[in-house]
């Protein structure tokens, strides 16, 4: 019996094959390829390559092996150790990639109270909003909507009062404090709005004070009393750089109390980028720039903030951290946001999943466990990202896209295979439309006619 040559595709390849465009990334090397194919004898190779009853392995005949475009693609896979051929009297079992993940977590969890209490272990992060109204920063869009962008102070003059703590401290009381791995403290922590309780309960956990830097009263008692404080850190929100004073003053009170810090400084164009830079080229200062959409800053967002095909292809991705991506949104997953009305979100940017007055915590971990509202809200669910062969290697989706209304915030167009500066590139808004109802809403004669213009016919 004569031996066949098969050929197979590498365990720790990913792979990606939507509307006849194909990518596979080797996980070790990170090396990848990604083509749109047009011709038919490949197409087929592929299709029966990823059949999912094929393994990822199939036999290869001496016709396709004389085919000059499926031989280039072979001996391109194996350049890359994506794929090899092999000789053998059987055909070779090749594991394909499990991802070793409880996948029907959401199954599991209907109707079964057990599950629910087990849920109470994936909580990570808790963020808890302190009313603010009393402040100084006076930029209005960004007191409006920077909570919903980053973890930027909360302010809403129609809330009368904070949320008393201990209402609080009664809703997390049967969960395991020692699992949640952050606490995030939002707000004008200098204000009477704040309470030591807070760090009593939370004692021993790490704790991220995040207030605008202008509202910090070096003076007063809290910056005394939370010297006393383990495990803190501070984040000081600065929107512009007019007090400079105030900057300097912060910076020589951390370093001075040996405090972990970063000055967080909002920019919304170009010119606030290089304000900053030159600012802190003066001093010693532990800083990040960060983005803040204000509703007319599009440009800004495509040329700083849209990642690009190397940004998504450099980050030298493995196994785990794809799989992760297929079924957790990694950047949303375990995070919990507490107004000051009690309302309790999983993202700021949607309706709340419960009401610590009202409701029990098992009820709002099914709540969001069961509708997909944020932990679960993966790039295959949401469209254009859904006919995207990067879908598991872009990062996940963010605030931004929720307030932006925008999915893709990228220069890649999925319908047609292209980046931005590739012949033949047009936005993805040219393949459908924007709504806020739906989102994106694909136009398939729009898309076959492209298609057409740009790869032929065949």
């Amino acid at each position: 019996m004569s031996k066949k040559k098969y050929f197979y595709i590498e365990q720790y390849v990913y792979s990606n094959f939507v509307n006849n465009n194909i990518l596979l990334y080797n996980t070790f090397t990170n090396k990848f390829i990604d083509v749109f194919i047009t011709n038919k004898e490949l197409l087929n190779f592929i299709e029966r390559v990823l059949l999912k009853d094929n393994l990822r392995t199939i036999d290869v005949s001496q016709e396709e092996l004389k085919n000059v475009i499926i031989a280039k693609f072979i001996n391109k896979c194996r350049d890359l150790f994506i794929a090899d051929i092999i000789e053998s009297d059987s055909k070779p079992f090749i594991m394909s990639p499990i991802p070793k993940l409880n996948q029907n977590i959401r199954e599991s969890i209907k109707g079964n109270s057990e599950h629910v209490l087990n849920a109470k272990n994936m909580i990570k992060e808790l963020n808890y909003f302190i009313d603010s109204k009393k402040t100084l920063c006076t930029n209005i869009k960004l007191k409006a909507n920077g909570y919903k962008q980053i973890l930027f102070p909360f302010y809403n003059a129609e809330i009368d009062k904070q949320l008393e703590f201990l209402t609080i401290e009664k809703f997390l009381f049967d969960m395991n404090i020692q699992n949640i791995e952050k606490i995030n403290i939002i707000g004008n922590i200098c204000s009477e709005n704040y309470n030591n309780e807070i760090l009593v309960f939370f004692k021993n956990n790490f704790i991220q004070f995040h207030t605008y830097y202008l509202d910090f009263d070096l003076n007063g008692t809290f910056a005394t009393e939370i010297l006393k404080t383990k495990n803190k850190s501070f984040v000081f929100w600065i929107d512009n750089i007019i007090v400079e004073d105030q900057i300097l003053k912060l910076n020589e009170f951390v370093i001075k109390n040996n405090i972990y810090s970063i000055f967080k400084f909002i920019v919304t164009n170009e010119h606030e980028v290089n304000q900053v830079i030159e600012f802190t080229n003066t001093i010693t200062l532990n800083y990040e720039l960060i983005p803040f959409f204000n509703q007319t800053n599009i440009d800004f967002f495509e040329n700083n903030i849209f990642n690009t095909k190397k940004d998504i292809l450099n980050q030298k991705l493995n196994e785990r951290e794809i799989f992760s991506k297929m079924y957790i949104n990694i950047l949303n997953y375990g995070k919990l946001y507490f107004l000051p009305n009690g309302a309790i979100y999983s993202n700021l940017n949607i309706n709340p999943i419960g009401n610590i007055i009202n409701d029990e915590l098992s009820y709002t971990l099914k709540n969001e466990v069961l509708n997909d509202n944020a932990w679960f809200k993966t790039r295959d669910t949401i469209l254009p990202c859904k006919n995207c062969i990067y879908q598991f290697i872009c990062p996940p989706t963010t605030n931004y896209e929720k307030f932006i209304n925008k999915n893709n915030l990228c220069h890649y167009n999925p319908y047609i295979a292209k980046w931005q500066g590739e012949e033949g590139y047009v936005p993805v808004e040219k393949c459908g439309t924007y709504t806020k109802e739906k989102g994106f809403v694909v136009n398939k004669r729009k898309v076959n006619t492209l298609n057409k213009q740009i790869w032929g016919e065949e």
